[in-house]
C-alpha cells in the first residue's frame, strides 16, 4: 500500500497540472489536495483512502472517487465542480450545499445528503435515500410556488378591485361635475341608501331598528353641532342599546359595525342637507323681508 499524501506530493510538486490521475495505485489514508489553482479533473477510483478534502483548488470540476473508504469527504471549496463519483465508499453524509452547479452526482450508499436544495443544475442523481430527498424538496418546492401563485392572484385580484373602485369613484366625479351642492348631496345620500339597503337584506336586519338607528345619529350629530352633552349621551346609549340587540340576534360584531357606520355617513349627509335647506330658506328670507317692507313704504309710507 502506498501513503496517499506523500504519493501526491511526489508525483505533483509543481502543483501546475490540470488532472490527477491516481486510479488503481494502492493509495491509502488521508489526503488533502491544496493549492492547485489549474486542476480541473482528478481521479482517485479504486484505492483505500480514507479521507478526502479540497482546499484552494477553485476549477476544479470532476472528481471520481468511486470505490474507497472515504468517510469524510470536504468539497464545499469546489464551487464549479459538476460531476462528482463518491460511490462505495463509508461516507453518511455529504455537503454539497456549496456546489450549486453540479450536474451529476453518484453517492451510494449515502444516508444524508446536505444541500440538496441547492441543486438546481441536477440532471442524474443516484444514491440511497438521495432521490426521496430530492423528491421531497421539488415536493416542498413546488407548495412554495403554488402558495406563491395563490398570492400573487389574490394580489392581483385585489389591484384589480382597487382599479375599479377607482375607476367607477372618477367616474362619479365627472358626474358629479356642474351640479349644485343640494344635487351632489342628493346624489351621494342615493348611493350610500343603494349600499345601505344591499347590507339590509344581507343581515335582514328590521326596517324599525333601521330607521330607529339612523334617526339616532342624526340626534347625535345635531347634538354634537351644538355642543349638548346631555344630548350626546342620551344619544350614544340609545345607538349602544340597538348594537347590542343587533348582536343579541345573532349578528356578527363586524357586520354591525359596519352597519352602523351606513347608518351614520347617511346621518351626517341628512343633517348637511337639512342644513342646507335651511340655509337656503333664510337667504330668501333676507331677499323677500327688504321687498315686502319697500313696496309697504311705498303704499302707506315709511313706518
Amino acid at each position: 500500500m502506498v501513503n496517499s499524501q506523500e504519493w501526491l506530493n511526489n508525483n505533483y510538486p509543481t502543483k501546475s497540472e490540470k488532472k490527477i490521475e491516481g486510479t488503481k495505485k494502492l493509495l491509502e489514508g488521508e489526503l488533502i489536495l491544496t493549492d492547485f489553482p489549474n486542476l480541473n479533473k482528478v481521479f482517485l477510483a479504486n484505492n483505500k483512502i480514507t479521507k478526502l478534502v479540497f482546499i484552494n483548488c477553485p476549477n476544479v470540476k470532476e472528481v471520481n472517487v468511486y470505490d474507497n473508504q472515504i468517510t469524510e469527504l470536504e468539497v464545499s471549496g469546489l464551487e464549479q465542480l459538476e460531476y462528482l463519483h463518491c460511490g462505495n465508499n463509508q461516507l453518511n453524509e455529504l455537503d454539497v450545499s456549496k456546489n450549486v452547479w453540479l450536474k451529476v452526482l453518484l453517492c451510494f450508499p449515502l444516508e444524508k445528503l446536505i444541500g440538496v436544495e441547492k441543486l438546481v443544475k441536477i440532471k442524474w442523481i443516484h444514491g440511497k435515500n438521495v432521490v426521496k430527498q430530492i423528491n421531497d424538496v421539488h415536493e416542498r418546492k413546488f407548495e412554495q410556488l403554488h402558495s406563491l401563485f395563490n398570492d400573487l392572484q389574490i394580489a392581483s385580484f385585489n389591484k384589480d378591485h382597487e382599479l375599479e373602485r377607482k375607476e367607477r369613484k372618477i367616474r362619479e366625479l365627472k358626474e358629479l361635475l356642474g351640479k349644485s351642492k343640494e344635487e351632489v348631496i342628493d346624489y351621494k345620500l342615493k348611493a350610500k341608501e343603494s349600499g345601505l339597503e344591499t347590507l339590509i337584506q344581507k343581515l335582514e336586519v328590521g326596517r324599525v331598528q333601521v330607521r330607529e338607528l339612523q334617526k339616532f345619529c342624526q340626534q347625535l350629530i345635531r347634538s354634537r353641532m351644538n355642543g349638548n352633552q346631555d344630548d350626546i349621551d342620551s344619544a350614544e346609549d340609545k345607538i349602544e342599546t340597538i348594537k347590542d340587540d343587533l348582536i343579541d340576534g345573532g349578528i356578527d360584531v363586524v357586520d354591525v359595525q359596519k352597519f352602523c357606520r351606513k347608518c351614520e355617513d347617511i346621518a351626517k349627509l341628512r343633517v348637511e342637507q337639512d342644513k342646507l335647506c335651511q340655509e337656503r330658506f333664510e337667504a330668501k328670507q333676507e331677499i323677500v323681508l327688504p321687498s315686502l317692507r319697500n313696496i309697504w313704504e311705498r303704499m302707506y309710507g315709511r313706518l
